[in-house]
């Protein structure tokens, strides 16, 4: 998102997260059997100085898919670390790096939370051309 933008921005009744571009975000996935998947805070740090939140309801549910979207470029990529902390000192539960060379959608192998964990940590760089990664959840039937 243009820096200028940042202000008036809508979070689209919850279904989207924003950071600045080409700035890394990061997103806090928090396991909460009370309450439905939702995002809770749609601004990244970048823009307002905290990660992205998003709350689930079901540990082992979620099969997750990203795909980005943008020019077909050489250095349009994401990577994308899965943490169980927010140091992303080592990707822990994985990593994935995306580009739009005809590669640009992955399937995570494992399952969001699928480590029985409360919080997995999410930090998302993206390289120069990069323009929106589009992350869907789907729960099992």
């Amino acid at each position: 998102m243009p820096p200028d933008t940042h202000e008036s921005v809508g979070c689209g009744d919850g279904h989207r997260v924003f950071t600045e571009l080409g700035a890394a975000g990061v997103i806090v996935w928090t396991l909460d059997a009370n309450s439905p998947i939702h995002v809770d805070d749609c601004l990244a740090q970048s823009i307002d100085g905290d990660p992205a939140t998003i709350f689930a309801d079901a540990a082992g549910t979620y099969t997750v898919w990203v795909r980005i979207h943008g020019p077909n470029k050489p250095g349009n990529t994401l990577d994308i670390c899965r943490s169980v902390d927010q140091d992303f000192t080592e990707c822990e539960l994985g990593s994935v790096n995306l580009s739009r060379t005809g590669t640009d959608r992955f399937r995570f192998p494992t399952k969001l939370f699928d480590t029985n964990l409360q919080n997995e940590f999410w930090l998302l760089d993206p390289g120069t051309n990069f323009r929106i990664a589009e992350v869907r959840l789907y729960q099992a039937s």
